[in-house]
């Protein structure tokens, strides 16, 4: 029994379809890095009051940061996962402009994980759409995004 996702059997060739998955992948590892810096926030600050030795810091704007930066974490690691699955549900069904929006995105992924502290997961999650990038512009897949097919 075939699962029908997209009104009907993809087409697309297997690395287009490798490349879905990767994008997949890369947006949930970015999302498990998400979860797990609100599971260690607090012991992050604690350890950051402790070490805090400039007294013009108090404990509550280290609190405060460190909210303001797992809120940030949370929410582009939530947009760079709808974007990734959606265009790569889009690029996997042929759609040319979805590929472009996906390197476009990846692009600036990698860029801001460069210009901000980053963990190793966030760093794999780029790796993922490196990979996943490099995918959609192989000779088949673009054999595939032929406007002409």
């Amino acid at each position: 029994m075939k699962i029908r996702i997209s009104g009907g059997d993809t087409d697309a060739p297997p690395v287009v379809r490798y490349s879905f998955w990767t994008w997949i992948f890369a947006g949930a590892v970015g999302l498990i890095d998400a979860v797990l810096l609100w599971s260690v926030k607090n012991a992050l600050v604690d350890q950051a009051i402790r070490q805090n030795t400039n007294s013009t810091v108090s404990a509550d704007q280290i609190r405060s940061g460190a909210d303001n930066l797992v809120w940030f974490v949370t929410i582009t690691a939530v947009v760079f996962a709808v974007a990734y699955a959606f265009f790569a549900y889009r690029a996997r069904d042929g759609i040319r402009s979805a590929r472009t929006t996906l390197l476009v995105v990846g692009v600036f992924h990698l860029l801001l994980s460069m210009l901000v502290t980053v963990s190793y997961l966030v760093l794999f999650s780029v790796l993922l759409s490196i990979v996943g990038m490099v995918l959609l512009y192989l000779p088949t897949a673009r054999a595939y995004f032929n406007p002409e097919r």
